[in-house]
């Protein structure tokens, strides 16, 4: 028989076993863990991020866009996914790799932030001329500015504003317009509202002097100016020659008086009589730095203002029974009157009372 004897080798390996442990050969990273509370989003970028992960080389992204599948792949430990839509959810899945592998993905889900709401058109404060369009719109604290859109014949106009309203000028009489809109923000800009505005087609008449005390009044410029003479007694009261029978008409009135009465009255008006005082006419007055609108010896409307318009403009909507008075230096209304049978009865002819100075009917080109 044969016979073996044994010895035992024992070796220690500890160290090498916590060596390699801390060396981490053959390990795969771990799944990031993403800080949802720091995640945030504006309307068209959406920037996530996670904890940074040792063991992981970079990270891979994939997010959807619209029916797109989208990879991205960063060294850092954030990502700003960008060209978004606006008030829309996405799902971001976020990977670490490393050389031995790809961990398990972690996810989040995130809404991008919402339109800014469009400006709010005043509708009622809207208003045209002949040839220029004023828009208003409620005012956003959070806007910075504000881009109105138009076009003037065929040239597409953009201006940037920072009030609430605007002025389009050197406009077509008679002619439609579409007026767009939006607030800028200090990142986007909110949706578009937009307005059509018609600019009024020009009344056209000239003073007719049958009603006056010629010796007077002087008129010049085709009956289009009246001068009242420093000798005149009393006011002088006279009528556009042109009635308006239906429809919306718009004139302009230049003024050099402090004292003077325009407004519109019915043709059977009795002669000589202040348009302030007739049931037949109504006026918009000025004294000094009082404004009143006045009919029937009534003051219907009353301020105290040193605005000193050198154009007054006059609106007239026969059908709808609406006279309105505009301080056409700026565009702005003074105020409207609207006839309680909701119509005039008769054809109104353009009327005027004069203490001191001239009046000129302003014309524009048509």
């Amino acid at each position: 028989d044969m016979s073996f004897e044994v010895d035992t080798i024992n070796v220690d390996l500890s160290q090498t076993i916590e060596l390699l442990k801390s060396i981490n050969i053959g390990e795969s990273p771990q799944a990031p863990v993403l800080l949802a509370d720091q995640c945030r989003t504006t309307m068209d970028k959406a920037y996530i991020t996670w904890q940074p992960d040792d063991k992981g080389h970079e990270y891979e992204i994939h997010y959807k866009t619209g029916t797109i599948q989208m990879v991205a792949y960063v060294k850092d430990n954030s990502f700003t996914a960008r060209c978004l839509r606006p008030g829309t959810k996405y799902k971001f899945e976020v990977k670490s790799r490393n050389k031995n592998g790809t961990s398990p993905e972690a996810s989040v889900e995130v809404i991008t932030e919402a339109p800014h709401a469009a400006p709010v058109i005043l509708d009622n404060k809207c208003c045209t001329t002949t040839e220029d369009a004023y828009i208003e719109w409620h005012t956003d604290d959070k806007a910075k500015g504000y881009e109105v859109r138009y076009t003037l014949d065929t040239v597409q106009m953009a201006a940037t504003v920072y009030d609430h309203s605007f002025t389009a000028k050197h406009l077509s009489p008679g002619t439609k317009y579409t007026f767009e809109i939006k607030s800028k923000y200090e990142i986007g800009s909110s949706a578009t509202s937009s307005i059509d505005l018609v600019t009024l087609t020009p009344f056209l008449f000239s003073l007719d002097p049958s009603r006056v005390d010629t010796g007077s009044v002087k008129f010049s410029e085709g009956k289009r100016c009246a001068h009242i003479h420093d000798h005149s007694p009393e006011a002088q009261t006279f009528l556009g020659n042109r009635p308006i029978v239906s429809g919306r008409r718009y004139w302009e009135i230049c003024v050099d008086s402090t004292s003077y009465s325009v407004g519109v009255a019915y043709g059977n008006m009795p002669r000589g009589k202040d348009i302030r005082e007739s049931t037949m006419s109504w006026a918009l007055d000025r004294d000094g730095v009082s404004y009143s609108v006045q009919h029937n010896n009534k003051v219907l409307f009353e301020i105290l203002s040193d605005m000193n318009p050198s154009k007054i403009g006059i609106l007239v909507d026969h059908g709808l029974g609406q006279l309105s008075f505009y301080n056409a230096d700026t565009r702005t209304l003074i105020y409207t009157h609207w006839m309680s049978k909701k119509c005039f009865a008769q054809p109104v002819y353009p009327a005027f009372t004069l203490w001191d100075g001239s009046l000129k009917v302003h014309y524009y080109a048509q």
